[in-house]
């Protein structure tokens, strides 16, 4: 059975192929391929948005520091989980991070879980009193 067409593939420099082309039959068919040494174009991207620079105050100790503040600000009161959620965003910080702050403070007994809500130790109160006396 004769083969009736072929298909063959040669990497040429472009003067070659053209003096092939030159010099070949009319009846025969070329497909060119090229490669293009630039980059592919990209589209432009809007740039990302960033976080505006907080305005809200920071409490030396970051989160925990925050909280434990709230805590000894409300001494004898039990504070609810949400109440002390709710402060935290207040001062920017994340809402997720409240629960493992609190219990880093219940490890450290800095503050004690109740059936009413968490509440600041002694130890905690000494703990911000003294360092807000300068001590």
């Amino acid at each position: 059975m004769p083969i009736k067409k072929i298909h063959i593939g040669f990497d040429l420099d472009m003067e070659v192929f053209m003096r092939m082309l030159a010099a070949t039959p009319a009846d025969v068919q070329f497909q060119a391929f090229g490669t293009d040494d630039a980059k592919p174009h990209r589209k432009h991207r809007k740039s990302p948005k960033l976080l505006t620079h907080s305005t809200a105050p920071k409490i030396p100790g970051g989160a925990r520091g925050a909280i434990l503040a709230f805590l000894v600000a409300h001494k004898g009161e039990a504070l609810a989980f949400n109440v002390i959620s709710a402060e935290l965003i207040k001062l920017e910080y994340a809402s997720g991070t409240v629960s493992s702050q609190l219990y880093n403070l219940k490890v450290d007994r800095l503050a004690r879980k109740t059936k009413a809500g968490w509440t600041a130790t002694a130890k905690a109160v000494a703990e911000v009193e003294g360092s807000s006396n300068g001590q």
